[in-house]
């Protein structure tokens, strides 16, 4: 069974909050060892809006602001898979 959770920006990233995010990557792991196929997307909280206001500010598109925004929602993404031992590798 496929369970797909959605951690918000505001809860683990606003500010950042790594004991939530290590609780968090307890219960994805152990989902994953039930046999759970586990899908997470992560937010980018409140500095994911404030980079949005940064480049609102220097009179950047509101496509460019959105790839700020993905960007830091991508960092918060890749900080929990790293905490699960699926990210990319570190050099």
């Amino acid at each position: 069974m496929l369970i797909v959770i959605r951690i918000g920006g505001s809860i683990i990233a606003s500010p950042t909050n790594p004991k939530l995010m290590s609780q968090y990557a307890e219960l994805l792991e152990k989902l994953r060892k039930n046999g759970y196929e586990v899908a997470t997307v992560v937010g980018g909280g409140a500095l994911a809006r404030k980079f949005i206001r940064i480049g609102s500010q220097l009179g950047l598109t509101e496509e460019a602001q959105d790839w700020l925004a993905i960007h830091i929602s991508r960092l918060y993404a890749l900080l929990l898979s790293l905490k699960l031992g699926i990210g990319e590798t570190v050099p």
